[in-house]
């Protein structure tokens, strides 16, 4: 069982090679809704003070609810008539993060107890988490394999004709995260014999996540890359252009480019906003001391805000720039040559209005009969223009109902021991909604780093990402660890504003609902038989267990999307 992080908390479970969307999730024997957007269940919306017990079956049997390929675990909540009596614990905590350096608070409390010669019993649990963390980062959304880059060679200057791998961006960052959790859990247990039991439960979590990054790259295209020289020499002393350099394996490991290359800065967000609730009813009868018959039914609902798109957005602004990346044998990679001022530097207008031409040799070069703008070092407001402005994310619903029959009966002879069956109907509805700003171009109103408009002075500032910045990473310290940072929320408004005052309209960057969405219903009814054999074979004692389920499963896919026509 391995398990994925989240923010530090444990979200997601592999089980035997088998990842998330390949386990069934109960809890206290009913499936249960979650915000996820797939069939995986996200651990982290419930506290681990209200688990009493974990139960994880790697093996599947007749009496197990399908869909387990990889384990099949129940997550079982306290009960008032197990903890018999009156019980009381609590516990208040404050957790420090030392990359964030905050301290925030966490308290949990449990009260059961059982009255009336032990025959009704009342449990409540609480919990409330706040986690501040903080992420440094150096990192890369991948490596693109032949996609254009023109004449690379090897690290002894031969030239390369295999297979080309190429880095997409390379990017400094650091995420602020805010966690807020709060769960409860009331338990009715009610005993009016010794045959009958009946428990009412009501599950609640509120699970928030606020993420804010600010951080500073380069986003690399492929034909534009070329080589250049320790002394900035793009030409060797044969007068031909420098190529970029690749390994034994065909990965670029030094590289240039000036050409249609930016430094960008950029504010994101990916917020995740839940909310869970489940609500279950069971009633319990031994019928007689060999049968025993067990009733449930249960409901549970869980979402996912849109919130505008805060799941994935971003501000970036930025300027038209050079940098040479280059892989060494430190873990951190290295860009270099961008944070300089340089006065030979065409701006981000200049190559919308065609200054990118064709050189002699192919390849793309300036307009030579222009004067390059040039940009000042990295940290000047003044070189930052705007560029991509995206919202996007996601709002999640999914509701679960269930209805379950179990019997057990146990014999009173050897061989056959014990017959366990059964009979479920289950019905879950899951909704997946696309919202983003991305349907007709809004998102690129002003990309490209246009002179107009000019980003307000002083709604940037300088962020120190500190001397300790991935300093334990070997490779650290070669770049810089101050970049230009901004409000993301007040850079929308002020281009929404800018756009109204110059084109007399408005505009708006704001989420929209997008026909790329679906709502998935299942139902499934089921019945099962299990048989349990003990006995001697040549005097050693012999178990087995046999047993056969049956599903009937209806699947409703409801959903639209819009496809792509024509291009123009």
């Amino acid at each position: 069982v391995s398990i994925d992080r989240s923010g530090g908390e444990g979200q997601l479970i592999t089980v035997r090679g088998f990842g998330p969307q390949f386990n069934t999730v109960l809890v206290n024997g009913r499936q249960m809704a979650s915000e996820n957007d797939s069939r995986a269940f996200s651990f982290d919306t419930i506290a681990s003070e209200l688990v009493s017990s974990l139960d994880v079956h790697k093996t599947s049997t007749a009496t197990m609810q399908s869909g387990g390929v990889g384990s099949t675990i129940n997550i079982n909540t306290a009960r008032p008539f197990a903890l018999n009596g009156f019980k009381m614990a609590g516990s208040v905590k404050g957790v420090y993060d030392e990359n964030s350096e905050e301290t925030t608070p966490q308290f949990s409390g449990l009260i059961s107890n059982t009255f009336n010669d032990d025959t009704f019993g009342v449990l409540l649990a609480v919990s409330h988490q706040e986690r501040e963390t903080r992420l440094n980062q150096a990192q890369m959304d991948g490596w693109l394999e032949n996609v254009g880059v023109p004449n690379p060679v090897t690290q002894s200057g031969e030239a390369w004709t295999g297979n080309v791998f190429s880095p997409r961006n390379y990017d400094h960052k650091v995420t602020f995260e805010e966690r807020t959790r709060t769960n409860a859990n009331l338990v009715f247990q009610y005993a009016p014999n010794d045959k009958l039991v009946v428990t009412a439960d009501a599950l609640y979590s509120d699970f928030d996540v606020e993420s804010e990054a600010t951080s500073y790259g380069h986003w690399f295209t492929a034909p534009n890359i070329q080589g250049v020289g320790d002394d900035g020499s793009l030409f060797d002393e044969n007068g031909n252009r420098r190529s970029p350099t690749v390994d034994a394996n065909g990965t670029i490991v030094d590289l240039y480019q000036e050409v249609g290359l930016a430094t960008d800065m950029h504010a994101k967000t990916f917020d995740r906003l839940t909310d869970t609730y489940a609500v279950g009813l069971n009633f319990d009868y031994q019928y007689s001391e060999n049968l025993n018959l067990s009733f449930d039914l249960s409901h549970s609902e869980a979402e996912r805000e849109a919130n505008n798109g805060g799941g994935d957005q971003l501000s970036l602004i930025g300027y038209a720039n050079r940098v040479r990346f280059q892989v060494d044998d430190n873990i951190l990679l290295v860009a270099s040559m961008f944070a300089s001022p340089n006065a030979n530097i065409y701006s981000g207008q200049q190559e919308l209005n065609g200054a990118i031409v064709t050189g002699p040799d192919g390849f793309p070069i300036y307009n030579p009969a222009l004067t390059p703008d040039g940009v000042s070092n990295h940290l000047d407001e003044a070189n930052s223009r705007a560029h991509v402005m995206l919202r996007r994310g996601w709002a999640v619903e999914d509701e679960v109902s269930q209805l379950r029959f179990d019997g057990e009966y146990v014999t009173d002879g050897s061989g056959l021991t014990e017959i366990r069956f059964g009979a479920q109907y289950s019905t879950e509805t899951k909704s997946l909604t696309r919202w983003d700003n991305e349907g007709v171009g809004i998102h690129c109103t002003y990309c490209g780093y246009p002179d107009l408009p000019e980003i307000p002075a002083g709604s940037q500032y300088v962020f120190d990402a500190g001397s300790d910045f991935l300093s334990d990473v070997s490779g650290s310290g070669r770049m810089p660890t101050s970049w230009l940072a901004h409000d993301g929320e007040a850079n929308f408004a002020f281009l929404e504003s800018y756009y109204q005052s110059v084109n007399g309209e408005l505009i708006s960057f704001d989420a929209v609902r997008r026909n790329n969405s679906f709502e998935v219903e299942e139902d499934i009814i089921s019945t099962y038989m299990e048989f349990d054999f003990e006995g001697e074979v040549a005097d050693m004692f012999l178990s087995a267990t046999a047993g056969v389920r049956y599903e009937m499963t209806d699947v409703t896919v409801n959903g639209t999307q819009a496809p792509i026509t024509g291009l123009t």
